[in-house]
């Protein structure tokens, strides 16, 4: 909502302006719920996920993933899939 004071000549106007975010805020909502549902379907998933930007940064990795390498979560940040996850000899193919 935006409200501003008008004077035009001996009057003092408001001028109201409302918009209806009822739609937005929905939408929203739906997301957030589509979010938290793919969030823990990857987490809480038996099988190893790991998310890897082209350079080999780890963007996410699932618990079960985590747990079997022996990793903490605030760790995923600093690894490197191609210098930590892959064997010498396999890099050359993965980095294709």
């Amino acid at each position: 909502m935006s409200l501003n004071c008008i004077d035009l000549s001996d009057q003092a106007l408001l001028l109201a302006i409302v918009r209806d975010i009822s739609e937005k805020k929905e939408a929203d909502r739906a997301l957030k719920k589509k979010e938290h549902f793919t969030q823990t379907l990857i987490h809480s998933s038996p099988a190893y996920i790991v998310a890897v930007k082209r350079s080999g940064d780890i963007l996410l990795m699932n618990r079960a993933m985590r747990d079997a390498l022996e990793y903490e979560e605030d760790e995923i940040g600093r690894l490197n899939f191609f210098t930590h996850l892959t064997r010498p000899e396999e890099r050359e193919m993965v980095e294709e």
